[in-house]
């Protein structure tokens, strides 16, 4: 459940960059059309995303621990997303792998 979590703050923070003006980054082939005509679209479904993380995380871990862990979550997720996209070493594929497998894990064990 942790991963999906952790899933969920990734992928809500990398829509809101996505839909960001100052994004200089190639956005997805399947989100170009999206992007170019409504941003709105973009920005509202990542914030959704993120504030179903941090729901997600209340319910599991408590509302203050929940917020806490979900503020520091957040903070090591934006700043990784920040400084690794520009220089492509991550992308929507590769974080889907890398979830993938983290599912996988937490699941099996």
């Amino acid at each position: 459940m942790l991963t999906i979590t952790i899933a969920l703050f990734c992928l809500g923070f990398f829509l809101l960059s996505l839909a960001s003006k100052r994004n200089r980054l190639e956005v997805p082939r399947f989100l170009q059309k999206v992007t170019k005509t409504n941003n709105t679209v973009i920005k509202i479904v990542g914030t959704v995303v993120l504030i179903s993380g941090f729901v997600l995380l209340g319910i599991l871990e408590g509302f203050g621990t929940g917020m806490f862990f979900g503020l520091i979550l957040l903070m090591v997720i934006a700043s990784l997303v920040v400084l690794l996209s520009p220089l492509e070493w991550i992308g929507y594929k590769g974080m889907f792998l890398v979830f993938t497998c983290l599912l996988l894990l937490e699941l099996t064990l």
